[in-house]
């Protein structure tokens, strides 16, 4: 089930978050990378004749100090907070992503 938090990142919050994701994407690699790769989702969903497109370029943050900063915003809202392993990442989307839970397999 969906539920909206609303006002869960205040303005500062998201401010320092842009800061962070700027600083990070002149100095690291986003070297994750999705495409999208059918062709009949491009020509219907962008109107584009291509054989792929990216959809988005990622980089974990787990090293960097914003990913405390991350972690803690969500666990305001989880019941159960975070794990310090838990991959967070910064991603760069060119094109939209669906919205979606990434959920380990096996």
């Amino acid at each position: 089930m969906l539920e909206i938090f609303k006002n869960a990142v205040t303005a500062d919050e998201i401010t320092h978050l842009q800061e962070q994701f700027a600083q990070l994407k002149s100095t690291v690699e986003f070297d994750d990378r999705y495409y999208i790769t059918s062709k009949d989702d491009i020509r219907d969903l962008y109107n584009l004749d291509s054989e792929s497109l990216i959809q988005q370029q990622r980089v974990s943050i787990l090293e960097y100090p914003v990913a405390d900063f991350v972690r803690n915003i969500v666990n305001q809202i989880l019941p159960t907070p975070l794990k310090d392993s838990v991959c967070i990442m910064f991603s760069r989307s060119f094109y939209p992503v669906g919205i979606h839970v990434d959920v380990p397999t096996g």
